[in-house]
């Protein structure tokens, strides 16, 4: 089941999975942070909530919004693991992943074959582009891993290896 969730004073939007129903829970969404943060909410604001049927992506473009994420010995394979835990993504999301104990966000770029994709059981090319003010003359890595680039990456999102768990 996905959701298109809309902060209607403010016309933010961001597509979604759900981890559970509560019971008695009728008029309540409980949200990550970070998605509060995408759509600009304060706890008990009001969305909108619509059950949305989406395409099933081919290709999403993604940006580190730090550095750091090339500290990362994979940066590549953590997206492709941690992007298991997400059952859609919409153009202009602000994801958050962790590594490691730390959290690194990374902005959706773009998507193929919509603005907003599905990603479940899904065959996605993955590009990673240079997280936002990079360059390469003045960046030193903060640790002594392998720091791997991954011009663009393709892998296969199935249900066995999508968690219980999703994040959005």
């Amino acid at each position: 089941m996905l959701f298109k969730l809309k902060n209607t004073k403010l016309d933010r939007i961001i597509h979604c999975g759900v981890l559970e129903f509560l019971p008695n829970d009728d008029e309540k969404c409980y949200l990550p942070n970070w998605m509060m943060r995408h759509l600009l909410l304060q706890e008990g604001d009001d969305i909108s909530v619509e059950f949305v049927a989406l395409p099933t992506a081919t290709f999403a473009r993604f940006q580190p919004q730090s550095k750091d994420f090339l500290d990362i010995s994979n940066p590549s394979g953590v997206l492709a693991i941690a992007l298991r835990n997400f059952s859609c993504l919409t153009k202009g999301d602000l994801i958050a992943i962790n590594c490691l104990n730390r959290s690194y966000e990374l902005l959706v770029l773009e998507l193929k074959s919509a603005d907003a994709v599905t990603i479940i059981e899904c065959d996605m090319e993955v590009d990673l582009v240079p997280p936002i003010n990079y360059s390469e003359l003045q960046y030193t890595p903060t640790s002594s891993q392998n720091i791997a680039t991954a011009p663009e990456t393709t892998f296969e999102l199935n249900s066995s290896q999508h968690s219980a768990y999703e994040n959005n």
